[in-house]
C-alpha cells in the first residue's frame, strides 16, 4: 500500500490478489471481461486477471474551475472549490483553470458566447442576465456568437461555450538605433482602460541632409472604444507604421546643422507638437485610441553626425581658448582695452 498517494502513473496487471485504495485515493479497475468500475478509497479490492490504474486527483480552489472534456463529447466547467479524479474511461482531458481577476472598474474583458449556449438562459457565475449582448459577425467560433464586455471588480469564471478575447499586441525593441517591432507579440486578456496610458518608443529620423538621429518619445493616450481596439487586432503595429510615416515628414523639415549648432530646442519643440504626428493620430483613432500628448526624453546622434558635431565644437573652442590666453597675459584685459 505504501505511504505516498498513488496517481495516474501507477498501472498494474493483477492475476490474483488485492489492492488497498487508501482514503484520498481513487482507482479504475477493468476485470477479465473488460468491464470498468471506479473505486474511491478507503477500500480493499480483490481482483482476478484484472487491470488497476490509480487516478490523478485534480483540485480547484475558489478562484479556479476544472475544465472537463468527457469522452461522449460533453464539456463541463466545475467551479471551485471542487475535486475530480481523472478517469480515462470517462474523460478525455481534465485541467484546472484559473478564473480571470478584474481588480478594478478600469479592467475589462471581451467575452464571446455561442447563441446556442446563450439560449439556455444560464449566465456565467458573477454575470447578470441583464447584461447586453451585442451581435457580431463571424469570430473564432463555429456559429454566430454574442459579445459582451465584462468590467471589474469581479472574478470571472467562463461558462461552457464562452470564449474570452485574446489581445495580441506587438512590442517595439530599441536594441539598435533603428527600432523594429518584436517578432513575439504580447498576449493578454485583461484590457486596462484607465486614462493617462503611455507608450514609450525610440525611432530613427533621417534629416533633410541624410543624417540620422534617434528620438526617444513618450506618447500619452486614452482608450475610447473597446470594440475598435479588439477589431484592430494589433494597434501597436498600426501606430508604429503611422509613426514611421510621420518621422519621414518631420525629418524633411530638420537639417543636421540645427542639431550641431545647438538648436535642439527648436527640433524638440517640433517633436513635442502633437499636430505633427498626423499619421500616428489617425492610426490610433482607427484603433479606438486618442493621443493626449507627447514628450521628448532624448535625442541620440548617429556616429557620423556625432563626429561632425564634435569636430565643429573643437573648431569653435580654438579661438575662444586663444582669446582667453591673450586676456590672461594682459592682466585680465581683453585685447584693445587700455592699450
Amino acid at each position: 500500500m505504501g505511504i505516498e498517494f498513488r496517481s495516474g502513473g501507477y498501472i498494474r496487471r493483477v492475476r490474483m490478489g488485492g489492492r488497498t485504495i487508501k482514503d484520498g485515493e481513487a482507482a479504475a479497475i477493468w476485470d477479465v471481461k473488460g468491464r470498468h468500475r471506479q473505486v474511491i478509497g478507503p477500500s480493499r479490492q480483490w481482483m482476478w486477471f484484472s487491470t488497476i490504474r490509480f487516478l490523478t486527483r485534480h483540485k480547484a480552489e475558489s478562484h479556479q474551475y476544472i475544465l472537463v472534456h468527457h469522452r461522449n463529447g460533453k464539456t463541463e466547467h466545475m467551479q471551485g472549490p471542487a475535486e475530480l479524479y481523472e478517469d480515462p474511461a470517462l474523460y478525455d482531458t481534465v485541467k484546472v483553470m484559473d478564473g480571470i481577476h478584474l481588480r478594478s472598474d478600469k479592467d475589462c474583458i471581451i467575452v464571446y458566447r455561442a447563441k446556442s449556449a446563450a439560449a439556455t438562459g444560464q449566465a456565467a457565475p458573477g454575470v447578470k442576465m441583464s447584461e447586453t449582448s451585442i451581435p457580431v459577425g463571424e469570430i473564432a467560433l463555429a456559429e454566430e456568437a454574442l459579445k459582451r464586455v465584462v468590467r471589474g471588480p469581479t472574478l470571472f469564471m467562463p461558462a461552457v461555450g464562452e470564449v474570452v478575447h485574446e489581445f495580441k499586441w506587438s512590442g517595439v525593441t530599441s536594441e539598435s538605433e533603428d527600432a523594429v517591432l518584436k517578432a513575439k507579440k504580447s498576449v493578454f486578456k485583461v484590457l486596462h482602460v484607465d486614462s493617462n496610458r503611455s507608450w514609450s518608443v525610440r525611432f530613427p529620423i533621417t534629416t533633410s541632409d541624410a543624417m540620422k538621429v534617434t528620438a526617444h518619445l513618450v506618447f500619452g493616450y486614452d482608450i475610447e472604444s473597446i470594440d475598435k481596439v479588439a477589431q484592430a487586432e494589433d494597434p501597436i503595429a498600426k501606430m508604429y507604421a503611422g509613426l514611421v510615416a510621420d518621422a519621414q515628414k518631420l525629418g524633411a523639415t530638420v537639417a543636421s546643422e540645427q542639431l550641431r549648432a545647438g538648436q535642439q530646442a527648436a527640433v524638440t519643440a517640433k517633436l513635442e507638437t502633437l499636430a505633427n504626428f498626423g499619421y500616428l493620430g489617425a492610426a490610433a483613432a482607427g484603433s479606438g485610441m486618442r493621443l493626449t500628448g507627447v514628450r521628448v526624453l532624448g535625442l541620440k546622434f548617429s556616429a557620423e553626425l556625432q563626429e561632425q558635431a564634435d569636430r565643429e565644437q573643437k573648431l569653435a573652442a580654438g579661438p575662444r581658448a586663444e582669446l582667453g590666453e591673450k586676456t590672461q597675459r594682459r592682466g585680465g584685459r581683453p585685447p584693445g582695452v587700455g592699450e
